[in-house]
């Protein structure tokens, strides 16, 4: 099949204005930036060198070595994805007085604890069903802490 004249003739028209506009701007960026060249470094070349070694031994391994790196890059991004976007972790500052020393007396009373938190702090609702020393160890933690907010903190 025979191309019409007319095209033929404008397909060189264009190529020739290609030419020409591609000269301009050549000159123009040596105008602006002067003459600029670039060489790869030693090790750059190296891996072309190599891996084109590579795809001359195994040819047939090249695509499923990339498709299984690409599905690995996508498997971290989706995995680092996922870490980012976690609910963050609640921090509390907590402040716990000094405890008096016990006075020696016939009948021990043990001074109280006091914990201070910044922000509001909820009972355990898990220490409910535990034993009566527990239960009573969870009732002075709980007055410890109930009442007390960020004071200072």
């Amino acid at each position: 099949m025979k191309t019409p004249a007319f095209l033929s003739k404008s397909s060189q028209m264009l190529s020739q204005c290609f030419t020409v506009c591609g000269r301009i701007l050549r000159q123009i960026a040596t105008t602006i930036f002067g003459n600029v060249s670039w060489r790869p470094p030693g090790w750059l070349s190296g891996i072309g060198h190599g891996w084109t070694r590579l795809n001359r031994a195994h040819p047939r391994l090249i695509a499923p070595a990339i498709i299984t790196i690409f599905l690995l890059l996508c498997g971290a991004a989706w995995t680092w994805n996922w870490y980012e976007h976690r609910p963050k972790p609640r921090s509390v500052q907590v402040l716990v007085e000094a405890i008096p020393v016990t006075k020696l007396e016939k009948e021990l009373k043990y001074p109280p604890l006091i914990v201070r938190f910044s922000e509001a702090a909820a009972r355990d609702r898990r220490l409910a069903s535990r034993s009566k020393f527990q239960n009573h160890l969870r009732q002075e933690i709980f007055v410890a802490t109930h009442f007390h907010r960020a004071v200072g903190l």
